[in-house]
């Protein structure tokens, strides 16, 4: 856990990661295109390759889902949280380690 949080605030920077609930975290930044999005996606599996804990180097991997773009309120924030969890199942449904992501479009998923 602590080597995964290292990388998202080596990567993303600090003040833009959160823990939200055990082993899932919370990125905020201003991506609206997916190269940019892609490259930090390639960035953050390989800062987690060759981990070191302790005296070991190990290949972390990771399952993530994630949705950006902009949202204006919280209704279109939570709107664009459970994309990022629907994108997120889809992944653990495909046999995990991998990270998935699309833009958030508003009133996608409408629904609680």
């Amino acid at each position: 856990m602590k080597k995964i949080s290292q990388a998202l605030l080596k990567i993303y920077g600090i003040g833009h990661c959160y823990p939200v609930r055990g082993d899932e975290f919370l990125v905020l930044r201003d991506f609206t295109d997916t190269d940019t999005v892609a490259e930090k996606d390639r960035q953050f599996r390989k800062e987690l390759e060759h981990a070191r804990v302790l005296d070991l180097y190990m290949n972390i991997t990771v399952s993530a889902g994630y949705a950006y773009g902009i949202a204006n309120n919280s209704d279109e924030i939570k709107s664009m949280i459970r994309l990022a969890d629907h994108n997120l199942y889809q992944v653990n449904k495909n046999g995990r380690k991998d990270i998935c992501g699309s833009p958030f479009q508003p009133n996608f998923f409408e629904y609680e």
